[in-house]
């Protein structure tokens, strides 16, 4: 079982990316939604996600409980981690405990299944002026590090394309790191 991060900017074709490498898999996929279609503009973004995804992908909607929405599936792809911070920051009123323990039970979920996750890469742009903006781009930068840390593979999407991003290497103050000079 493995967990895969898929990041990226808004419309920089993260999730087509992530649905490819969900169908690679050969198994049934559970898609699992975060958004909630709350104008006509999102509305629209929804149903261009639900027109390009196969016929036999179930879609399940990940509310406030977005690792429970995982519970059963052979491959799970969840898509957005920062729609589904945003609503339950918003909407659900629920805090930064909440959104930690959910991303726990991400990585927890990975363990008996396949899980993707799409999240937007945070920290490419200025610092909210608002602090509930601000709450959520720190939510959501943490969520991401946490799930990168704990992640068999994650990937950048810039452009369509894909990069692999590596592991990262010890900071340099890591004391395995330090030399003697003589």
């Amino acid at each position: 079982m493995s967990l895969t991060l898929v990041l990226g900017g808004t419309r920089s074709g993260k999730s087509a990316h992530a649905e490819r490498l969900a169908l690679a898999t050969g198994r049934p996929v559970r898609y699992v939604a975060t958004a909630d279609a709350c104008d006509p503009s999102m509305a629209e973004r929804i149903a261009a996600h639900a027109a390009r995804r196969p016929a036999g992908w179930t879609t399940s909607e990940a509310g406030e409980d977005l690792a429970g929405a995982l519970a059963g599936a052979q491959v799970s792809l969840v898509d957005g981690l920062g729609v589904w911070i945003a609503g339950v920051l918003y909407r659900a009123q629920k805090g930064a405990k909440h959104v930690h323990r959910q991303v726990e039970g991400l990585i927890e979920a990975a363990a008996q299944t396949d899980v993707i996750v799409v999240a937007e890469e945070a920290g490419q742009g200025m610092l909210p002026a608002d602090a509930q903006s601000r709450e959520w781009l720190d939510l959501l930068g943490e969520s991401v590090q946490r799930l990168s840390a704990a992640a068999d593979r994650v990937e950048l999407v810039v452009a369509g394309r894909a990069i692999t991003l590596t592991a990262p290497t010890p900071a340099a103050d890591d004391p395995g790191l330090r030399h003697h000079r003589g």
